[in-house]
């Protein structure tokens, strides 16, 4: 029996792999993201709520965060963050919406809240987060 809804997550982020040059796209953080910031921007994606339209139509509520580390001075690199997070809301609405998978067609998106910045523990770390709708149909056969 093929799957209720297509693993939103796992689409999402092998496509913004693809489209990015991130250089970590996942649904986890690392462990050191101090570390992991030095080879570029890590964005971090999950779901939260949502809800079904009819059987094999979805729409999923997606959290996207964007982290970029410190400038060479120790100081948070806040346009670059937001450029960022801004570059992947417009692949989010432009580019997505007729994205096919084996598992999945991407059928709409919509933006629920506009990159924002966010704090975070250390404040050399820049974090934007947005979160979008992103309506799918799961491929049946």
């Amino acid at each position: 029996m093929a799957p209720y809804a297509a693993d939103i997550e796992q689409i999402l982020v092998d496509w913004l792999v693809e489209q990015t040059e991130a250089a970590r796209v996942g649904t986890k953080l690392p462990a050191d993201l101090e570390a992991a910031l030095a080879d570029g921007a890590v964005v971090r994606l999950g779901t939260f709520g949502g809800a079904d339209d009819v059987i094999s139509i979805d729409t999923a509520n997606v959290d996207i965060e964007v982290f970029t580390g410190p400038d060479g001075d120790g100081n948070p690199t806040t346009d670059v963050c937001h450029d960022f997070a801004e570059e992947i809301r417009e692949l989010v609405r432009v580019q997505l919406p007729g994205h096919h998978t084996a598992e999945a067609t991407i059928l709409r998106t919509r933006t629920i809240t506009r990159p924002t910045e966010r704090d975070w523990d250390t404040s050399a770390i820049c974090r934007y987060q947005a979160a979008y709708a992103v309506t799918f149909k799961t491929r049946t056969a």
